[in-house]
């Protein structure tokens, strides 16, 4: 998603890398820095709450996304079978 906003006579491009957001889930920060490598929190509202991930020092920018989307499927089969 490309947004454009003008401030103070100009125009910004911003470039959402979120690619959880398509998913239902809601963006909080996604980042990399030398020390903490690839970073992703979010949040999806689910089971009457609001679950909440974050990855740390991720092996790629691109596998954050998919490695919670996992997870959370994966936390939710468990919920579903009452284990």
């Amino acid at each position: 998603m490309i947004k454009l906003y003008m401030f103070h006579l100009k125009i910004y491009r911003w470039n959402n890398t979120n690619k959880l957001l398509k998913k239902g889930w809601m963006g909080i920060k996604t980042g990399i820095t030398d020390a903490a490598g690839p970073c992703l929190a979010a949040y999806i509202p689910i089971l009457n709450c609001n679950m909440i991930a974050i990855v740390l020092n991720c092996s790629s920018l691109d596998l954050r996304f998919i490695f919670i989307h996992k997870k959370m499927e994966r936390m939710l089969i468990v919920n579903e079978m009452g284990l």
